[in-house]
């Protein structure tokens, strides 16, 4: 991960997809393969937190995330991710 001198609050995003299943391109608005990707939770339809997939996560190319083994059909994921496109201060 890279060493950053200061925080622009701008870097930090974070948005809420529907699930699909394993190993489908999901898209995420804004992401790109050069970020960091921080978190992904999993929940399901009533909001419960099921999971945290963080580590089968991946950005596979530009506006994309994908989980390795994971099916999330039907339900949400919470993705927080470091925008390094946005200028440290």
């Amino acid at each position: 991960m890279p060493t950053f001198n200061g925080l622009n609050t701008a870097m930090f995003q974070v948005t809420v997809i529907d699930g699909a299943a394993a190993a489908t391109a999901l898209t995420v608005s804004g992401i790109a393969p050069a970020d960091v990707l921080l978190m992904v939770l999993h929940q399901d339809s009533t909001g419960l937190l099921l999971a945290d997939l963080t580590n089968e996560a991946s950005i596979t190319a530009v506006d994309t995330v994908q989980l390795s083994s994971t099916a999330t059909t039907g339900d949400k994921l919470v993705v927080a991710w470091l925008d390094l496109s946005q200028p440290e201060r």
